[in-house]
């Protein structure tokens, strides 16, 4: 990897965002923003 490229570094930097948000909702579950987890329309 060549971080003294700008550009490269902000790409990595974003990935490595996207995967912590993968990791933390792995591990504590989606809660309410699973599909599931939706309350029920009141009619």
């Amino acid at each position: 990897n060549n971080f003294s490229d700008q550009t490269q570094l902000i790409m990595f930097m974003k990935n490595m965002a996207i995967l912590g948000a993968l990791i933390a909702i792995a591990i504590n579950g989606p809660g309410g923003m699973s599909l599931d987890g939706r309350k029920p329309a009141l009619s």
